[in-house]
């Protein structure tokens, strides 16, 4: 978040209307409705360190790009991993993202957003100690960065 004249600002919200993606134009077409197939370990060596995060995830089912799930962790702060589960094959996809709280998905799209600017962490007037936001597609099993932000380029009337 980002201190304006009038409170608190969303940076993932308003930098909509500076035309950053949308995750209404990343949409996918249908969804898994069987259940989820266990979580391959040797579909990536990096997967097997992180064994409980992935399986409770896994359990909770797709939560992103129609059947895919995306699995979050703490490594320190301000630091975080994801990975994303394909649901259908239980292939691990682990990515070399950092971010400081867990990305912006949706189940029926393809955008995953890193939002640092929404971790709350802020110096003593307001301007996120984070300020960047990044907007990655999801393709072909790879993330792809299709635009970013950075909220220090950002004036606030």
């Amino acid at each position: 978040m980002l201190r304006g004249a009038d409170g608190p600002v969303s940076l993932s919200a308003w930098a909509q209307s500076l035309g950053k993606p949308r995750f209404e134009s990343f949409q996918v077409s249908g969804s898994l409705t069987a259940p989820a197939s266990a979580v391959q370990f040797a579909s990536n060596r990096a997967a097997r360190a992180y064994r409980t995060v992935l399986t409770e995830a896994s359990k909770a089912g797709p939560n992103f790009a129609g059947h895919y799930t995306v699995a979050y962790w703490g490594c320190g702060s301000p630091c975080g991993r994801f990975a994303i589960i394909d649901a259908q094959t239980g292939k691990v996809f682990m990515s070399d993202v950092s971010a400081a709280i867990p990305p912006l998905v949706r189940r029926n799209s393809r955008l995953l957003i890193v939002d640092a600017t929404s971790s709350g962490r802020a110096d003593t007037i307001g301007h996120p100690m984070l300020p960047y936001i990044f907007y990655y597609e999801w393709v072909h099993d790879t993330l792809v960065l299709r635009d970013s932000l950075n909220a220090d380029d950002i004036v606030l009337k």
